[in-house]
């Protein structure tokens, strides 16, 4: 009887175990790597994200009017902040966290306006007075949790009024495709404006095909791997290992989740080259039981192709809490907070 109440008692651990496996069991190969030099950038505000330009790097930290900061990596010097914050033309509202598109531009989502904006960063290192001509207004879609440009016509984001995750769309947001329930998880047939807010995360483009992109998950550890093709989504590679933890709440007609203190933080951030995705990987709780304010921080790089095989990873000396990779793959960045926001380099 103790025999089988035993082997019934490991039988639950394994498979509670098993349902907690992290994403690391999926590599073979792992790297320490430590920083080789600091730099101090005049700000030390905690950034929404890194994006890097040959040798120039932008530092998304709105404030004093401006949302971006520019910085040149060849002298560790501040060119000048751009970027106005506002409602007007070439303005954007505040706390949009942005990213890296192609080679050449920088995009922000207002989710406020629902608009992209389109930065050119060799405009943008000329003059600080620069405003971007493009904006993409998207006004007929339903709010997006995140956006991304494929073309001069075609957009994707992530939606919260559908069963399904995303959704294909032209400039003047009219709906052409849309795709990919959520996954099956234990919260059953719930609003999808509130299931979509446990399974947000972020949209990172190959800089050399538009039309090859990951979506990572913010909580929970979601990865996809997805290509526009024939104006249709089409998925490659799903890796799917813990799930988010939510709990459901209704106060009229509003809705929305509270996370579980338990909630696994899978992404801090991603950064993207033409040959490989980057993930700062924290596969921490949502509350850190040492220290809370640095659940969003990790000393984990997940290596993917784009076909989404794991590569290797990395394991930095230091906790990160952004990250950006040179093109060719042989030099990181890394934000610290010691206590103010610092920037280190890694050679890879």
């Amino acid at each position: 009887m103790n025999r089988t109440l035993l082997i019934c008692i490991l039988f639950i651990f394994f498979v509670s175990c098993t349902n907690r496996k992290s994403l690391l069991s999926l590599f073979d190969q792992q790297k320490n790597i430590s920083h080789v030099s600091i730099i101090q950038p005049a700000i030390s505000h905690y950034p929404y994200s890194l994006a890097l330009y040959d040798t120039l790097l932008v530092w998304a930290d709105p404030f004093d009017d401006k949302h971006l900061t520019l910085f040149d990596v060849r002298n560790n010097k501040q060119v000048h902040r751009f970027g106005f914050i506002g409602n007007g033309p070439g303005e954007i509202m505040m706390w949009s966290a942005g990213k890296k598109y192609q080679q050449k531009y920088y995009h922000m989502y207002d989710v406020n306006q629902k608009r992209l904006v389109e930065y050119s960063i060799v405009d943008a290192a000329r003059d600080s007075m620069y405003r971007p001509k493009v904006s993409y207004n998207l006004h007929r879609l339903p709010s997006l949790f995140g956006t991304a440009q494929v073309s001069d016509d075609l957009f994707i984001g992530q939606t919260s009024h559908s069963d399904e995750i995303y959704a294909l769309f032209d400039g003047s947001g009219n709906l052409i495709f849309s795709g990919y329930t959520y996954p099956e998880d234990d919260k059953k047939n719930l609003p999808p404006n509130v299931k979509s807010f446990a399974y947000q995360g972020q949209f990172h483009q190959n800089p050399y095909d538009n039309s090859l992109l990951v979506h990572v998950g913010i909580y929970g550890a979601i990865i996809d791997i997805l290509k526009i093709e024939n104006n249709k989504i089409v998925r490659k590679k799903r890796h799917k290992y813990v799930l988010p933890k939510y709990s459901p709440f209704y106060i009229g007609d509003m809705s929305g989740i509270i996370q579980d203190k338990d909630n696994i933080i899978g992404s801090c951030d991603v950064a993207v080259t033409k040959d490989f995705i980057y993930i700062l990987y924290a596969d921490k709780t949502a509350v850190n039981e040492c220290n809370e304010s640095n659940s969003r921080s990790s000393d984990i790089i997940l290596v993917f192709n784009w076909s989404g095989e794991p590569v290797m990873y990395y394991k930095s000396d230091v906790e990160l809490y952004r990250i950006c990779v040179s093109d060719d793959n042989q030099t990181m960045y890394g934000v610290i907070m010691n206590p103010e926001a610092e920037l280190v380099k890694f050679s890879l």
